[in-house]
């Protein structure tokens, strides 16, 4: 298991080489501009196209705040965010 700080670190290490094949996003900052999914968990544009390059090579992207919290998938997150 590999631990990032945040959606760009992990978008980058993956780019530059580092294959993984999940990637679980368990909280984020929040700040104006950013769409809320869930909880402590926002997203900004930005971040919403790293994750489709990610998914599109494969990776499969989970939203999960806590062991006691519901796993959602970054495609129907999408579908109900409206991100491009």
């Amino acid at each position: 298991m590999v631990i990032f700080k945040t959606i760009p670190a992990a978008f980058e290490i993956y780019r530059m080489g580092f294959r993984y094949t999940a990637l679980q996003i368990g909280g984020t900052n929040t700040a104006a501009g950013r769409k809320k999914i869930e909880g402590a968990i926002s997203l900004d544009d930005q971040e919403a196209k790293m994750l489709d390059i990610l998914s599109e090579g494969g990776v499969e992207i989970t939203f999960q705040q806590t062991v006691q919290t519901k796993i959602s998938h970054w495609k129907n997150i999408k579908k109900k965010t409206n991100f491009c």
